[in-house]
């Protein structure tokens, strides 16, 4: 078995951003890890876009379920019917990147069972956390994208 630099550093990163949130005193501060993990990419050219289109994803999505939630309940409907709704938005914004992040965020206000300042605020600062440090660590892995441009065109 072979552990590469990637996964050093995704696993060092995931933990890194729990730490961070916990530290903060932020509940659920499991869901940066899980985020810091999907932000981990192998090149660095894409790594503010995504980072800016999981945010935006995140408010989206935390605003979508809150309305959902509360108009519908907490309950499997309103989470179908509020990713019947994020995943076509986001499309249309062209930040498909952010589908899965926000999906979580969705998920996090589901099982927490309510909708307050505290909770989305929370939720921001834990993307913002994980989205920085996906963000450093991908400014740190080897850029790979011209053997990746190299490769295509040959």
């Amino acid at each position: 078995m072979r552990i590469g630099l990637r996964t050093v550093k995704t696993a060092v990163g995931a933990a890194v951003a729990m730490f961070i949130v916990q530290a903060l005193g932020i509940a659920n501060w499991w869901v940066a890890g899980v985020l810091t993990v999907l932000a981990v990419r192998g090149t660095t050219r894409v790594s503010f876009r995504l980072a800016l289109h999981r945010i935006i994803a995140a408010i989206v999505a935390g605003a979508m379920a809150s309305v959902f939630y509360l108009l519908v309940g907490f309950n499997p409907w309103a989470y179908g019917l509020c990713l019947l709704f994020f995943f076509p938005v986001m499309v249309a914004l062209r930040m498909t990147e952010g589908i899965v992040e926000g999906a979580i965020v969705a998920t996090v206000i589901l099982t927490n069972g309510l909708v307050n300042r505290t909770q989305l605020t929370g939720l921001l600062i834990i993307v913002l956390v994980s989205s920085a440090v996906g963000v450093f660590l991908n400014l740190f892995m080897p850029n790979v994208d011209d053997k990746i441009q190299t490769h295509q065109t040959a």
